[in-house]
């Protein structure tokens, strides 16, 4: 079963894999968001993740600090897209 967070996360079941970054979103009147999204601490492990990515392939530390917001937004239109089909074919 599926329960709510005290960060207005709806958490998914224990057994889904996902669970750790994506949730379907549940505001402070109890509306539960019909679409799996990244949630807090997805946002901010792929933030890491590219900033990371972009330091390796330039040689310089912290050198994509704070320039990834383009490309972040578009992986999590894509991460998004991905996890609702998946979860829409289940």
């Amino acid at each position: 079963m599926n329960t709510k967070n005290n960060i207005g996360w709806e958490i998914l079941s224990d057994d889904d894999n996902r669970k750790k970054y994506v949730d379907r979103y549940v505001d402070d009147e109890g509306n539960l968001d019909d679409k799996l999204s990244l949630n807090e601490e997805g946002f901010a492990c792929l933030t890491d993740d590219l900033e990371k990515l972009v330091d390796k392939y330039t040689g310089i530390k912290d050198s994509s600090f704070g320039k990834c917001a383009e490309i972040r937004t578009d992986i999590i239109f894509l991460i998004d897209d991905i996890v609702n089909k998946e979860k829409s074919n289940e």
